[in-house]
């Protein structure tokens, strides 16, 4: 069997997710999302965040995390905030 390419349908899926989070107003961005400890503006930051690295940059940031996959998701989610939920969501598109 030939390799699937997914691609495509990962790309047109944060799309549709981007599509639908572009309406919600700005106390929605703070809802508790279904991750513990995480609203849906930390969520949005961590998708982005997850859709820009590397393995390389995955294992340096593990390093210096100490090896907390915690820890380096607490940073990587600070680091992805950008202004409020909707400009936290426009900044994936930069990525």
């Amino acid at each position: 069997m030939g390799k699937i390419d997914i691609w495509p349908t990962i790309h047109t899926e944060r799309e549709a997710l981007a599509t639908d989070l572009e309406a919600l107003r700005g106390d929605q961005w703070s809802t508790p999302s279904l991750c513990s400890e995480w609203t849906v503006r930390d969520m949005v930051a961590h998708m982005t965040g997850t859709a820009k690295i590397t393995p390389p940059l995955f294992f340096t940031k593990l390093l210096v995390s100490g090896f907390s996959f915690a820890r380096l998701q607490a940073k990587d989610i600070a680091g992805d905030l950008s202004g409020d939920g909707a400009a936290t969501l426009r900044a994936r598109a930069a990525a």
